[in-house]
């Protein structure tokens, strides 16, 4: 493992920015330009290979090279969106950071949605722009980073009421300390509360980012582990 890390070390520069320097270019034009990064300058990130922009939302998105199978071809999007596969990286998003409320008030206007009290009060937090995952992380990427599946959900059961389990399914049954070890090997981290917060939000102020009531969150919730 020890040999493995040092070799990538000594390539990853090459790998991921001479290899990538055309796409990089662009990657930091587009950026440069576009609305929704004010004139952020964008610099060539190691480890990292550049996606382009969303057709949707126009954010920037990028691979971890190092997570991707070597021997799989790059992500491809259909329709506009990606095709997860066992052999995809971590695909990271760059948020623009900025202002964001964090919390929730006492109530929610139009809503009857009741929130906590370790939710409140509601306060502005300044955030750098940051990058992350698109995706949850699947069991087929932690089995590259750490070499064993510890899900509970196993490849070709069909526990999740029918459902058949792959390995693009999300890994579960990693606690926190043994994320936050892992993550560092890779130069990744857990999001911050406002990190999470801000990204899951989606720039829309409610008690959910699909609107005011929790019909509204149907299609989009994953609320499968609630299944009877």
């Amino acid at each position: 493992e020890v040999a493995e890390r040092l070799a990538w070390a000594r390539s990853v520069a090459a790998r991921s920015i001479d290899d990538h320097r055309e796409s990089w270019d662009q990657a930091i034009a587009r950026v440069q330009t576009s609305a929704h990064y004010a004139g952020l300058e964008l610099e060539p990130q190691v480890g990292l290979g550049p996606l382009g922009a969303d057709p949707n939302s126009g954010l920037e998105e990028v691979l971890d090279l190092r997570t991707h199978d070597q021997s799989a071809p790059l992500p491809q999007r259909v329709d506009g969106a990606w095709e997860v596969t066992e052999g995809m990286g971590v695909v990271f998003v760059l948020l623009p950071g900025g202002e964001h409320l964090m919390g929730s008030p006492e109530s929610w206007p139009g809503s009857s949605v009741e929130t906590e009290a370790d939710e409140q009060p509601r306060h502005r937090v300044d955030l750098a722009p940051f990058l992350i995952s698109k995706f949850e992380l699947t069991q087929a990427q932690w089995i590259r980073m750490a070499g064993s599946n510890p899900s509970r959900y196993q490849p070709g059961s069909a526990e999740l009421g029918g459902l058949q389990v792959s390995l693009v399914h999300p890994v579960d049954r990693v606690g926190t300390l043994q994320a936050r070890r892992m993550l560092a090997r890779y130069a990744m981290a857990l999001p911050t509360e406002a990190q999470w917060e801000h990204a899951a939000a989606g720039g829309v102020e409610g008690p959910w980012f699909t609107g005011d009531t929790a019909a509204s969150v149907e299609g989009y919730g994953n609320v499968r582990d609630a299944a009877s």
